[in-house]
């Protein structure tokens, strides 16, 4: 099995809570007083698969035992048989990538990140190898330290961070792969005789997954994988393809949307537009804190405000937000933003759009997620939870001409939403929190699933879907839940 696919596949079976109905969340007109919370734990779910996906390529330790090298990421471990080093180096590179498994750390694996006192960088791992020892580093890349003479191995990358020896072949950790070293023809004189082979898998380029999109199609749909700081990756058919977005951090991905035709991809710096594996430009420089598709256009919002992009250009739309506004949503006719000011709304009318604050319609809280709904709102907090919102723009709402108390009710409490990781699939209501897992809700009640039923975290960042699969996108790897046959 190559690294990247399944690292566990659980049935998580949940024994049904009497009295209990799995119906879709009700309207929030059905709250009763405001505030009153309308949640509690105890929600039954279907028979969930859950698969989880994590790096293969970022390898932090290794270890030789039994004819195995055994190699550990961020989460779990992969091993080879040491005889796939025989060979040339190339004929080794690709059997190394061809015979690579699943299989847990062997009994005295290092631990990753374990330094000692050395050369200029702080020292990973070291090991021994044709009468020198060799060092790895956080920075100064591969050493090669022999009797009086210390030296650099041209052609490594900055970061190694652990090394092992099979077949006379030095085996290196990288956050990118893994390194062959061996010498070459005129022997191992010098860190310079030595060649570097590199094997990589197909997989996802980080653990950190920072925001997802989701094409439905036949062969499973496609889904776009957007990392904290390794760009974006398409899995698509079983296979995993990046995007070749430019480096720095162009890479580091905030929003993802896919419009039916082009994905846009959100940057800390700049808006990207990509059909297949073709990315172009699309507002360069920008720090885009979200994406929000409205009439085949894509709105985006910036510590500077709204801009919208569309066949037609770019402009600025007509709405003071500032950086207090992260997070944002519309139905195709509103538009709402959130942050550490609350929740603003925005209807447009004509010329130019029409901006309400809200924030008297929900609690006092860091607004995280917001997903509109036909009937108002439901929008997520940092630590104050989740809350059904009566549409601010609507009769009674703020805006309207009419009085209007507050009208929120509480649907889970407590729980820290991360931004932007509300979604509504299959009947159920889904939340990714920060430390609680992936958070389902249905009509009175609601349950967590967390790294104990096999999801990749407990810090969920991002969800997409549909039908009766959910992507669950986390920050120690990515997850597909299968949610069965049965539905609320």
């Amino acid at each position: 099995m190559t690294p990247g696919w399944a690292r566990q596949v659980r049935l998580l079976a949940v024994a049904l809570a009497a009295a209990l109905a799995l119906s879709a969340l009700g309207p929030a007109s059905d709250a009763g007083a405001a505030g009153a919370s309308g949640g509690t734990p105890g929600l039954a779910l279907p028979p969930l698969a859950v698969r989880s996906f994590h790096a293969p390529n970022d390898v932090r330790a290794l270890a030789v035992r039994d004819g195995w090298v055994y190699l550990r990421g961020g989460e779990g471990g992969y091993r080879f048989p040491v005889r796939a080093l025989q060979g040339s180096l190339d004929e080794a590179v690709q059997a190394v990538r061809e015979t690579t498994e699943e299989a847990g750390s062997p009994p005295g694996l290092p631990a990753a990140g374990d330094r000692v006192e050395g050369i200029p960088y702080p020292i990973a791992d070291r090991a021994t190898l044709d009468g020198a020892t060799w060092l790895a580093t956080f920075g100064g890349g591969l050493w090669r330290q022999a009797p009086g003479r210390l030296e650099q191995v041209p052609g490594a990358p900055a970061v190694v961070q652990a090394l092992g020896i099979a077949a006379g072949t030095l085996v290196a950790g990288t956050p990118d792969g893994l390194l062959l070293v061996r010498a070459g023809e005129s022997g191992g004189a010098s860190a310079a005789s030595y060649r570097i082979g590199r094997v990589t898998w197909d997989g996802l380029p980080s653990d950190h997954v920072a925001a997802l999109a989701y094409a439905a199609g036949s062969g499973g749909g496609r889904l776009w994988v957007g990392t904290f700081d390794q760009g974006v990756v398409l899995y698509d058919g079983g296979r995993w393809r990046p995007l070749p977005l430019p480096e720095g951090r162009a890479r580091w991905i905030t929003a993802l949307h896919f419009d039916g035709t082009a994905l846009w991809i959100g940057t800390e710096n700049g808006l990207y537009r990509a059909e297949d594996l073709s990315v172009v430009p699309a507002l360069p420089g920008v720090k885009v804190q979200a994406l929000v598709g409205q009439g085949g256009r894509v709105r985006v919002l910036t510590g500077d405000g709204l801009v919208e992009v569309g066949p037609d250009g770019v402009r600025a739309l007509p709405i003071s937000l500032g950086a207090r506004y992260q997070v944002a949503a519309s139905d195709g006719r509103s538009l709402w933003v959130g942050g550490s000011a609350g929740l603003a709304a925005a209807r447009e009318e004509g010329e130019p759009i029409r901006s309400t604050p809200a924030s008297g319609h929900i609690p006092p809280a860091w607004i995280t997620a917001i997903l509109p709904r036909s009937d108002g709102l439901v929008v997520g907090t940092y630590d104050a939870g989740i809350y059904a919102v009566p549409d601010p723009l609507g009769p009674g709402g703020v805006g309207s001409g009419e009085a209007a108390g507050p009208g929120y009710r509480t649907l889970v409490p407590g729980v820290w939403v991360n931004p932007g990781a509300l979604h509504e699939q299959a009947g159920f209501l889904w939340a990714g929190t920060l430390g609680d897992g992936l958070v389902a809700l249905a009509r009175g009640a609601w349950t967590s699933i967390g790294p104990d039923q096999g999801l990749a975290g407990a810090d969920v960042t991002a969800l997409a879907g549909s039908g009766r699969v959910l992507w669950v996108g986390t920050r120690t790897g990515l997850s597909r839940v299968d949610l069965g046959a049965e539905g609320p």
